[in-house]
Order: C-alpha cells, then sequence, then structure tokens
C-alpha cells in the first residue's frame, strides 16, 4: 500500500509539472496582448472617466473643475478622445467673460430745494449682460468643427499640440458677441426722501404749530437695456408706464425734543428800609409754556421697469456661417456637441430655434404650392414615415408659396397643415431623439425629432407636450409626443403644422405619403 501510494504521488507531481509548463507556454505566448488588451480598456476606462468629469460639470463650478481636470493624469488620453480639447476650457470660459461689458460711466441726480445737481455714477453692467453671453458652449462647438479629433500639429518648441484654438473661434469672438444697446439714460432707480419737522408751541393758554417739509430726490440710472441682439435673437424692452415701488420705510421719527417756555417773574418793590434793600441775584422764574419739536423722515425706492420682446434673429449666426462655410449638416454637428456639455438648456433651446429659422432663410427659391390633387378617400403610405395625426388624414394647406392666412402677404410654407380636432394625438413618425421642446410665441408649442440619415420632423402649434417628455428623450416611430392644438399668434385654429427636413432644409412631407 505504501509503494501504490508514494505511485500516485510521483504521477500526480508529474502531470501538475507538465500542465505548469503547458500553461507558462500559453501565458508566454499570449501574455503581450493581454497586456495591449489590458491597457487598451484602461485607457478607454480613463478616458471615459475624464470625459464624464468633464462632461458632468456645472458651468457655476467649472472654473475650479478646470483646474482639477488639468491636473488628472489621463489629461492627454481625454484630449485626444473627447469632444471639447479640456486643456483650452478656460480659453473659451474667458471669450466669454469677453463678451460681458462690465462698466459704463453715467450720471447720477440729486434735486433739493428745487436746485439740481449731478454728479459722476458707474453702472456695473455685468450681472444684467450676463444671459445674453457668448456662450463657451457655442464657442468651444463652433471651435472643435475646425479641428479634426485626430489633428495634431507641431508647435514652435518642437513639441505635438492638438486642437489649437482656430480662426473660427477667433471670429466668433467678434462676429458673433452680442450688441447691447444700454437705456441707462431713460431707466432709472429713484430714492425719495422726505423730512417733516412739526414744532409746537403752547404758551399759556396759545397753543399753535407750524410743518416744515424738505423733499431730496435722488436719481441713479439703471442698467437696464434697450435691445440686445445675439446670435440667434433679437431682445427688444420697451419701458412700462409705472415705476415700480421696491421700498418704503414709512413715516419714522428720527428726533423729538421738548423744551419748557419760561419767564421770570417781576421784581417786589423795595421794601421801606433802604438799608436793606439788596438786588435779588436770583430772580424767580415761572413755567408758562413748552415747545416740542418732532422731526421724521420717509424714504421711498422707485424703479422703471421694462417688458421683453423676443425676435427670433438668425442674422448674425446666418453671415458667420457663411463667412466660415459652415454647411446646414454641420449644425447637427454642432447640435450634437452642445448636447453633450454641462448646462446647455438655454443655449441648445436657442441654438434649435436658429436652426429652424436659418432653415426658412435658405429655402429661398420659389415653390409654388401642390394642391396634391387627393381624393376623398386617400389613405397616406405609412412606409418610411408613419403619417403624424391617425385621426385626420386631412390637408388644409400644402407645402409652397402662399398668402400666409394670418400675415395676409406671400410667404413659403415649409411644411403641410393638418386640420386635426383639439386635442387629438400626435405621433412620432419614426424612431429617433427629440432635439427640440418649446415655446414659442408664433408657433406655440412644438417639438423637433432627429431620425437617421439627418431627417429631422417638426411638429408645431401643438396644445401640450407628451408630460415628461424632454431633449435628449429617445421615441420610437408612433409614440404619442403631444396633442393638437390652436397655440402661437401664428394660428387661427386647431391644427398640426407637420415638416420633414433634411439637413436643415424643409422639403415637402408628402413625397413620402403619395405613391
Amino acid at each position: 500500500m505504501g509503494l501504490k501510494s508514494t505511485a500516485k504521488q510521483m504521477t500526480k507531481n508529474v502531470l501538475n509539472q507538465a500542465l505548469n509548463n503547458v500553461l507558462r507556454g500559453i501565458m508566454k505566448a499570449i501574455l503581450p496582448y493581454l497586456l495591449i488588451i489590458l491597457l487598451v480598456v484602461l485607457v478607454v476606462v480613463m478616458s471615459i472617466g475624464g470625459v464624464s468629469m468633464l462632461f458632468s460639470s456645472h458651468s457655476n463650478d467649472l472654473k475650479i473643475d478646470i483646474d482639477t481636470i488639468k491636473s488628472m493624469p489621463d489629461i492627454d488620453i481625454i484630449a485626444e478622445q473627447s469632444i471639447i480639447n479640456p486643456k483650452l476650457l478656460d480659453k473659451y470660459m474667458d471669450a466669454e467673460s469677453k463678451s460681458i461689458p462690465d462698466t459704463m460711466k453715467a450720471k447720477s441726480y440729486t434735486i433739493e430745494n428745487g436746485v439740481k445737481s449731478e454728479e459722476a455714477y458707474t453702472l456695473y453692467l455685468y450681472n444684467t449682460a450676463y444671459p445674453y453671453r457668448l456662450k463657451w458652449q457655442l464657442l468651444a462647438s463652433l471651435d472643435s468643427l475646425d479641428t479634426p479629433f485626430t489633428e495634431v500639429f507641431i508647435d514652435e518648441s518642437g513639441n505635438k499640440v492638438r486642437n489649437k484654438v482656430t480662426n473660427r473661434y477667433t471670429n466668433a469672438l467678434t462676429e458673433l458677441a452680442p450688441v447691447f444697446e444700454w437705456g441707462h439714460g431713460n431707466y432709472y432707480q429713484t430714492v425719495v426722501e422726505e423730512i417733516e419737522t412739526v414744532t409746537e408751541v403752547k404758551n399759556k393758554d396759545v397753543y399753535t404749530t407750524d410743518t416744515n417739509s424738505q423733499t431730496i430726490t435722488k436719481k441713479y440710472p439703471l442698467p437696464l437695456l434697450k435691445s440686445v441682439k445675439t446670435a440667434f435673437m433679437l431682445y427688444v424692452f420697451t419701458p412700462e408706464d409705472k415705476d415700480l415701488l421696491i421700498s418704503n420705510t414709512g413715516w419714522t421719527t428720527i428726533h423729538t425734543e421738548t423744551k419748557d417756555i419760561v419767564e421770570i417773574k417781576k421784581a417786589e418793590e423795595k421794601k421801606e428800609n433802604p438799608e436793606n434793600d439788596e438786588e435779588d441775584d436770583n430772580p424767580e422764574e415761572e413755567i408758562v409754556g413748552w415747545e416740542k419739536t418732532t422731526i421724521r423722515r420717509r424714504i421711498r425706492t422707485f424703479e422703471d421697469t421694462q417688458s421683453c420682446t423676443q425676435i427670433s434673429n438668425t442674422e448674425l449666426f446666418e453671415e458667420y456661417m457663411i463667412n466660415n462655410n459652415i454647411s446646414i449638416s454641420d449644425l447637427y454637428v454642432i447640435y450634437g456637441m452642445i448636447a453633450s456639455l454641462p448646462d446647455n438648456n438655454e443655449v441648445l433651446s436657442e441654438y434649435v430655434s436658429a436652426m429652424h429659422e436659418i432653415g426658412i432663410s435658405q429655402t429661398g427659391i420659389y415653390i409654388e404650392a401642390n394642391n396634391y390633387n387627393l381624393p376623398a378617400n386617400w389613405v397616406p403610405v405609412e412606409d418610411k414615415y408613419l403619417w403624424p395625426t391617425p385621426t385626420c388624414n386631412k390637408i388644409s394647406s400644402p407645402y409652397g408659396m402662399r398668402i400666409h392666412p394670418v400675415l395676409k402677404k406671400q410667404k413659403m410654407h415649409n411644411g403641410i397643415d393638418i386640420p386635426a380636432n383639439l386635442n387629438e394625438p400626435i405621433l412620432s413618425v419614426a424612431d429617433g431623439i427629440v432635439i427640440n421642446i418649446s415655446k414659442s410665441a408664433s408657433v406655440g408649442n412644438w417639438i423637433t425629432l432627429l431620425h437617421d440619415n439627418n431627417i429631422a420632423t417638426v411638429y408645431m402649434h401643438l396644445s401640450k407636450f407628451k408630460q415628461g417628455l424632454k431633449v435628449g428623450d429617445p421615441v420610437k416611430r408612433g409614440d404619442l409626443i403631444g396633442l393638437v392644438g390652436n397655440t402661437g399668434t401664428l394660428s387661427l385654429g386647431p391644427h398640426l403644422h407637420y415638416e420633414i427636413r433634411k439637413s436643415g432644409i424643409a422639403t415637402d412631407p408628402m413625397i413620402y405619403y403619395i405613391k
């Protein structure tokens, strides 16, 4: 038994050694490949982590985050893989600040006793101008268009550098910077200080009162705007009829003083003995009344107010596109970049509106409206795209030139109008992603979906959006996205305005629905 056990153990040891030799040989052969795979995985994970950190930053903390991002050991890897080179973020942020005016010289006024005086006054404009700044997300996206992610060039020191700040970036600073028209000559904060001095006197049986009033008015100019022209919008401000009372201290007593009215008694006749007649050094006094003085003050502060009208204005951006050879399809590239960046809601909303307006202006050819000659029982062909309103197949206004029913002038109609009933369902015509969901004064509630091959569909005048639907949400063909409505000043009744755009250019939707 002992011999048999020893033989088994020896056999086991030999097999183990043979197996180890085989495994060592295999590992030796494949180890370099495993290391390469591991390194690639590590690089990808580090890059994703770095990009994720960058894109999860919020603009308020971005200045702090930039330093953290730049100190990351994999910063060069991130710079090669990310949409925006994080090494250049501080440049974009600084550029955004440059588009915001800081101070402006003005004059304040004081009116006292009818006399007007003035003195120099400095207006601090930053907070008022900030909402209209040239946003860094747009600057960074425009710059990245000109610099492919793989582009490398040699700097003056012989070092390889990627993603240089380009001419396109520099041009954006000058061509797209907001144009401010300030209304400081018309808008003021007015501080009215009223002082009343009331003097009450009671002398014996006589009571009198006297009031003296003084008003000091100080007018400080406000950094309010007359207009702002941005890359995508024109904001026009109109003065309101009434000043806004923003504070009132009410009447407050700031000083009170009461004093007695005293009379000296008449001296008694001299006594008969002149030797004892001495002059009285302490004449006797008598209180015959009182005098009370009260000073009170009231300070009221008023501010001029204004209303704002937003007008779509794409002149600056269209001119910039032409000057910098940006194509319509590039707009979707820029959109994708902005959508990937933090704190993008505001700039994304303006940008999508601009894409819509630019598409309108670039259709500039005269297209005769088509009546389609559809039979009464016509049913749309739902091959590539679903019909957006399952309850209504009629068309009240075709694609092409027409006399606009509201504006009463000839205007290009970039889609078709479907006269469905109020609150009937509107469906997504194909798989896609929501790139716009917003409200407009002219077209009311509207949605834009982006589909494959740079095709976008537009739905206007909705009464409601599907609850919870937001920019970035994926949608499937046939998903409910909203309800038919009558919103916007350019709508005369419930209907859906429906467009199909290819690379931003409006096309006749009916070509997809008629055999």
